[in-house]
């Protein structure tokens, strides 16, 4: 999950990967609002590694996360490595090091929303008249979602709770909060093994350059694919198909690799 806590977004790359790969999604503990946030990434990922390891007790893993939740699969691939077991692939959509992000200030947010409305102009000028349609409709159905959440953001942050219908209408916004907090709070530390990111086109101006310290601390290095879109987008359709291609074949050459590892 990313900081929205649900896994919903990567149902259109799921579909694309076809139904021969199977694929499991790990939601946020607390978004039905019936147990209490996880406040740290560490603490996410612990819980998340348990859950997979029921699943499959052992490796080799295959671990990817869009934003946020890249930070999380960073973090659950570092446990699985202390405790001795193998992951294949560990794949970053637009995940950055939050560290290195710059302060932020009113100029920085109206900089970074302004920039936001341009890459989803340009990201439609890439399309032709049928791909606009679905980009719209794609774009409308994630507004829908995400008013939600906006609202009790903006109820929270304002101080007006009470004026909420009720717990529910704040919860959206309390998680997306809380997991926004712990990313930013999260210091990775050095991976042993190799990170696979995927980059739009170009970047918000507030990130770093397309490694955004990711090459110093992944000692087996950093596999970069810049994706023919613009942030926010590699997950939509009908961007994602590519998306989704460029993916299949990582997984294919990670599996290659453990074969490799084990003959």
């Amino acid at each position: 999950h990313a900081a929205g806590g649900h896994v919903l977004f990567y149902r259109d790359l799921v579909r694309h990967l076809g139904p021969e790969q199977p694929v499991y999604g790990l939601q946020a503990q607390g978004v039905a609002g019936d147990v209490p946030l996880l406040k740290r990434v560490e603490d996410m990922a612990t819980r998340y590694v348990g859950e997979i390891r029921q699943v499959q007790p052992h490796g080799p893993y295959m671990i990817i996360g869009y934003c946020m939740g890249g930070t999380v699969a960073l973090e659950m691939a570092q446990q699985l490595h202390a405790a001795g077991e193998a992951v294949a692939l560990l794949g970053l959509f637009e995940t950055y090091n939050w560290k290195h992000m710059k302060d932020e200030n009113f100029y920085e947010t109206m900089k970074f929303f302004g920039q936001k409305a341009v890459f989803h102009w340009n990201n439609f000028k890439l399309l032709n008249s049928r791909e606009k349609r679905i980009f719209l409709n794609e774009k409308w159905a994630v507004a829908k979602r995400r008013s939600k959440v906006w609202y009790g953001m903006l109820l929270s942050r304002l101080g007006r709770q009470d004026e909420a219908e009720d717990d529910a209408s704040l919860r959206p916004g309390q998680l997306w909060d809380t997991n926004d907090l712990a990313a930013l709070a999260y210091r990775a530390r050095p991976y042993p093994g190799r990170i696979t990111h995927f980059v739009p086109v170009k970047e918000y101006a507030r990130h770093q350059g397309a490694l955004l310290g990711w090459e110093g601390l992944a000692e087996g290095g950093v596999d970069l694919h810049k994706m023919p879109v613009y942030p926010a987008g590699m997950l939509v359709e009908p961007f994602v198909e590519k998306t989704a291609a460029v993916l299949t074949a990582c997984i294919d050459e990670a599996l290659a690799g453990q074969r490799i590892s084990v003959s």
